[in-house]
């Protein structure tokens, strides 16, 4: 049955949300809140879980030139919900909660703001209406009328309109069954030309804002012509202009009356009566010329209100007291909002977008501190010329980071902005999965117990066939009909059938549960012959440790080897038709690794990741609002193939195994986050060390997108404990006294061979060996005592520059016949000046380090 709630000041919007959970279905898609001012800490801390575990698209706005939002204490605005700021001539002063899904919707307006004290500590006035599937308040479509509009009169930050169009759409699905009670704003039409033409019985008001010169209650007086007049003010904190009320209420013969309500009343009140009818004004508006009189074009505020009949009067119960009382009351001037106010800063193709809430008054520059900095930490971005609206600063930018901007270069006149957060749009406007009857189950349940996780394989096997129909030709128009992207379908199909907390695992949001402590007490019904499984001899185990409790020993290695065979499974299932059902195996595989499923020197995971890597590769083109995830886990998993992967191993299975996986990944790399790795390294130290911690896989993956095979090469000779360094940058120098400099410089060529470069190394004696490699060809130039001797051999595809060094003969590739050794060869002069090397002035380290 359609449902309104008669305006009152109890209920506080988290109230609302505890009840759409308890109705236990966890239907919400939707979950809106407009407001003036914001407090995203306190959002986040109070409401956002509870709104994101009941399935909601998260949306929180307020005003841009109020906004100050606290960077120790937000953690996931741009990340998991939407903060969005508006900016208008007037002020952006509704005040809207929505949550709306397919079976039930609620549209709260009022007049508390998204504030510990709008939601708790102040008196308020909000008016609730309820729809159901069958039928809801003809004010439901009102509102989404009302939301479709909003965008056209207010400049809103990036994202903003398309969550309000979203969650209006849906408001719209519910049919209409009542009329009434009127929805009014002021988008065309000042919210005083609205109101009924007098005259009244009684007019009564109450806001805690009033305007200079009492201006617009004198309108709303000359509008509604009452008979008689009460205005109701709270003393010492109604801000109003005292002489000028107590002049209207005597020049109307009014009352005055004191509320002595001990909580700040900040619920707005236009009420009069017509014989027995009575009707209210809520909602937004206070009593100002900005609010009554104004649209957002003649720059008055953005407002909305409620008109209603009510059963009695809403008027704070106080003592009347003598109207010359209020002309000891004065409006209190507000602190001003600021000159220099940014609207939004948000990730985009190559970079970030960062939008100005008015063009920039004078010349001045973008600041950016990352989430993971300090906020006092600020690097320059690039300088803003005046007049600039939005600008594009191209390079790699992380969501949730903090952005200002800075007008000015003298530092004692200089002017900053107020911080916004970086947003992603991907991210933060996903649909969270939500409870009831979806699964719950969490990761460390399924890490705890074997009969979960062949229920989760099972799961998964229907979750890909769902997605595989999907995809067909036939299903491609499914999501463009529904509004929602493939990915949202992926996101919503994935939450159904596998439940919120192991999507979010997969994507490498946060977790909040402690890492898993159960063991698996029953057996999996799978082969015990595939690689890596042939080691679950639990005596072994037992001899390993003979101070050990034998039966406690045997016990864990039965558990540890059916984690095994389960990480078998999910490397098998690692290869989806979709993002999901590559990214949560590899995850979960990497988490049976930290658990220990393998001893410290057993690399039976080796080949297991190597696969789930291949597999993450193989899908080309995955969605944009992915990258960042299927980046960073591939990096940790290369990462963790690197530590049984020295550079300087070339030709090993392990080597040609870590090779194809970076083929595979490389193109995934460059959109890794240092969060994100933090997330999927979680666990993995214990055993792998400094080699997990986020700066060293970070830097690995950095190397491999760079692909610079110098570099390479220095670090796998590094790792053999030789010292080497680039004298030009492709001349590699082995420092020190070699033996033999020839070969010290092939081991050098042989770390790059598949790049064209120098390397030379000397004896100490002022004797050296240079070595020059442009595939096939190696040139190889000696410094003896009797002069310099060129030489030329030509390699093939199996005799190569490491072949030789292996074979530690030079002579087992193809000599080229020159004329004599003592004549310099024209085709390795010519390589030497392309690789920077003077032939007429010789071999020597500029650094000063040999010959």
């Amino acid at each position: 049955m359609a449902d309104r709630e008669p305006p009152e000041g109890a209920a506080s919007p988290l109230t609302w949300l505890l009840k759409e959970e308890a109705a236990g279905d966890g239907q919400l898609d939707h979950a809106v809140f407009l407001s003036y001012s914001l407090d995203l800490a306190f959002f986040e801390s109070v409401a956002l879980g509870l709104a994101r575990s009941l399935g909601a698209r998260v949306t929180v706005v307020g005003d841009a030139r109020v906004s100050a939002p606290d960077p120790r204490a937000i953690r996931q605005a741009g990340r998991s919900y939407l903060a969005g700021l508006a900016v208008m001539p007037g002020a952006f002063h509704p005040k809207i909660v929505i949550l709306t899904g397919q079976r039930r919707c609620l549209v709260a307006i009022g007049s508390g703001n998204t504030t510990l004290a709008g939601w708790q500590n102040n008196k308020e006035l909000w008016t609730v209406f309820r729809g159901t599937a069958d039928e809801a308040p003809a004010a439901v479509h009102t509102m989404a009328a009302w939301l479709r509009a909003l965008p056209v009169h207010v400049r809103f930050s990036r994202g903003v309109a398309e969550a309000l169009r979203a969650a209006a759409g849906q408001l719209e699905s519910f049919p209409a069954t009542d009329e009434g009670t009127l929805v009014l704003d002021n988008l065309q039409r000042p919210l005083l030309e609205k109101l009924p033409v007098g005259p009244v019985d009684e007019l009564r008001v109450s806001a805690p804002f009033h305007d200079p010169g009492a201006t617009a209650l004198r309108a709303l007086v000359d509008r509604l012509q009452p008979q008689r007049l009460t205005v109701a003010l709270q003393p010492g904190r109604t801000m109003v202009d005292g002489p000028a009320l107590a002049r209207l209420l005597e020049y109307t013969d009014g009352e005055l009356i004191s509320d002595p309500e001990p909580r700040y009343r900040h619920g707005k009140l236009i009420e009069w009566r017509i014989g027995a009818t009575l009707w209210a004004v809520t909602g937004s508006a206070n009593v100002s010329s900005a609010a009554l009189r104004g649209t957002p074009r003649t720059g008055g505020n953005c407002e909305l209100a409620v008109l209603s009949t009510v059963a009695e009067s809403l008027l704070p119960r106080g003592r009347n007291v003598p109207a010359g009382e209020a002309a000891s009351e004065r409006i209190r001037l507000s602190e001003q909002a600021r000159s220099v106010s940014l609207l939004g800063a948000t990730l985009v193709e190559n970079g970030l977008l960062v939008e100005f809430a008015t063009t920039v008054p004078g010349e001045g520059w973008v600041e950016y501190s990352e989430v993971h900095e300090p906020p006092e930490t600020w690097r320059r971005l690039g300088v803003v010329p005046p007049g600039t609206i939005e600008m594009h600063l191209p390079g790699r930018y992380i969501a949730g980071s903090r952005v200002r901007l800075v007008c000015g270069w003298d530092p004692a006149t200089a002017v900053t902005s107020q911080i916004v957060l970086v947003a992603d749009l991907a991210g933060a406007a996903s649909p969270a999965a939500a409870a009831g009857s979806r699964p719950q189950v969490t990761v460390e349940a399924l890490l705890g117990d074997s009969v979960l996780a062949t229920r989760f394989l099972a799961d998964l096997a229907t979750l890909r066939a769902a997605l595989s129909r999907q995809n067909t030709p036939a299903a491609a128009a499914t999501p463009a009909g529904t509004g929602e992207t493939a990915w949202e379908v992926e996101l919503r199909s994935g939450a159904d059938l596998l439940g919120l907390p192991l999507i979010r695992f997969a994507l490498g949001r946060p977790q909040r549960a402690s890492p898993p402590q159960r063991e698996w007490t029953e057996q999996l019904d799978v082969d015990e012959s595939h690689s890596g499984l042939d080691e679950d001899s639990a005596e072994e185990d037992v001899a390993d440790d003979a101070g050990a409790d034998q039966a406690t020993q045997a016990l864990r290695a039965q558990q540890l080897a059916k984690l095994r065979r389960w990480a078998v499974q999910l490397a098998a299932q690692a290869d989806g038709v979709a993002t999901l059902d590559r990214l949560l195996p590899a995850r979960l595989l990497l988490s049976s690794i930290g658990l220990g499923a393998w001893d410290p020197d057993d690399d039976g995971w080796y080949e297991l990741v190597a696969a789930v890597l291949e597999a993450l590769g193989r899908q080309d083109t995955p969605p944009r609002e992915a990258e960042a995830a299927l980046g960073s886990i591939a990096a940790v998993g290369l990462a963790l193939m690197r530590t049984r992967t020295p550079r300087y191993d070339r030709g090993s299975g392990a080597a040609l195994a870590y090779r194809r996986a970076v083929r595979a990944v490389e193109h995934l790399l460059p959109a890794a986050e240092p969060d994100l790795i933090g997330e999927y390294t979680q666990g993995l130290a214990a055993r792998f060390g400094s080699a997990v911690e986020v700066e060293a896989v970070w830097m690995l993956a950095s190397e491999l997108v760079q692909n610079d095979p110098i570099a390479d090469a220095i670090h796998a000779l590094e790792e053999q404990g030789k010292q080497v360094h680039a004298d030009h940058p492709a001349v590699l120098h082995v420092n020190g006294e070699a033996r033999s400099p020839a070969f010290a410089a092939l081991e050098a060529v042989a770390a790059a061979q598949d790049t064209t470069l120098g390397a030379w190394a000397g004896t100490g004696s002022g004797r050296w060996t240079l070595l020059l490699w442009r595939n096939p060809d190696l040139y190889r130039v000696d410094a003896t005592a009797k002069g310099v001797l060129w030489r030329h051999y030509r390699c093939n595809r199996r005799i190569t520059p490491r072949a030789l060094l292996q074979a530690h003969e030079f002579d087992l590739a193809d000599r080229v016949r020159r004329p004599a050794m003592l004549r310099p060869i024209p085709e390795a002069i010519e390589l030497m000046r392309s690789l920077g090397l003077d032939p007429a002035r010789g071999i020597s380290c500029p650094h000063g380090d040999g010959t």
